[in-house]
């Protein structure tokens, strides 16, 4: 699919945005086969598209989408001899107000006029300004012919592409203005509907997302591992779930009262004959690593390229790669 139909595509809200390597989803189906593990993917795709074909194709892999708003639930059992539990996909912030939604995409379509090719994508619980289509941002070599060439990274093509530096200095310079309009959108919305609803905005490179501000990866983070929430659960009903619940668990372990050991709760969740589980977290929410690493047994691996607390750091394009050697473990 060209990149034009691709855009095209996201900006009607029509067909899947995103679709899942293949590659990626065997390394998770052989992760997830392994009854020692327990799978959990956080996202901030929405859940139709890549998402929901995850969940149908590996129904045990547990999902976090538009980080946090919705969890899906572990599929327990075997769904082939009727022993399942099933899964199910809960709404985490069902009760809150999102009438700040209609002014909020008023705004964006303002400024959407005035920046040529950036569309606003619409999802259940919050709202995404795409202000960038254009080639991304990468490393640039300049030769003695003053040719530019960037490594693209498309869904049919990885092939390194050269272009003018005319062309370069163009596309950057439109970028550069396209970047100047997101901050005044973010500054607008933030300024006139932030505090009022509590909204936060999770800045991109090529985008801006606008959620609920008591929602985010770390949130999720503490639904799972809550006693009482939908990981724990040997069902996975995950009923009565609460947000504020799972922030005072996490202020719990922080402080050290009241949850004990952390890993003691999760061994009792899995049935464990061992005292202690591992945890691997991998991934770019800083917030989350940092919480994680409060937790006894627990592996954090940073793929930020920034300054991080992980333990460990890892090129995003080698995840793949260690997850696979992971899976060949018994």
């Amino acid at each position: 699919m060209s990149k034009s139909a691709m855009i095209e595509m996201m900006r009607s809200g029509k067909g899947r945005m995103v679709e899942p390597p293949e590659t990626t989803m065997q390394v998770l189906e052989r992760l997830a086969g392994d009854p020692k593990n327990e799978i959990w993917v956080l996202s901030g795709l929405s859940v139709k598209g890549a998402l929901e074909r995850l969940a149908q194709r590996v129904p045990s892999v547990g999902i976090v989408a538009e980080n946090g708003c919705f969890v899906k639930t572990r599929e327990i059992g075997n769904r082939r001899n009727g022993q399942s539990n099933g899964e199910r996909w809960i709404n985490m912030v069902a009760n809150l107000d999102f009438a700040w939604k209609g002014p909020c995409i008023e705004i964006l379509n303002y400024f959407t006029e005035r920046t040529p090719g950036s569309f606003v994508e619409e999802r259940a619980t919050s709202t995404m300004w795409r202000f960038w289509t254009g080639p991304p941002d990468s490393t640039v070599s300049i030769d003695d012919d003053l040719n530019i060439t960037t490594t693209t990274t498309s869904t049919n093509d990885t092939s390194p592409t050269t272009v003018t530096a005319a062309s370069f200095h163009s596309h950057y310079s439109d970028r550069r203005r396209a970047r100047r309009q997101a901050t005044e959108a973010q500054n607008l919305i933030f300024d006139s509907l932030g505090e009022r609803y509590g909204l936060r905005i999770v800045p991109g490179q090529n985008s801006f997302l606008i959620l609920p501000n008591n929602i985010s990866h770390s949130t999720a983070v503490g639904t799972i591992l809550h006693p009482g929430g939908p990981a724990y659960s040997p069902l996975g009903g995950g009923a009565g779930v609460g947000v504020a619940d799972y922030d005072g668990y996490w202020s719990s372990i922080m402080t050290g009262g009241g949850a004990g050991r952390t890993t003691s709760s999760m061994d009792g969740r899995v049935n464990s004959a061992v005292d202690s589980m591992l945890m691997l977290a991998i991934g770019g929410d800083e917030k989350s690593l940092i919480q994680l690493n409060e937790l006894d047994d627990a592996e954090t691996v940073s793929t930020s390229r920034r300054g991080t607390d992980a333990k460990w750091k890892l090129d995003p394009r080698e995840v793949l790669g260690v997850l696979g050697a992971l899976a060949q473990v018994r």
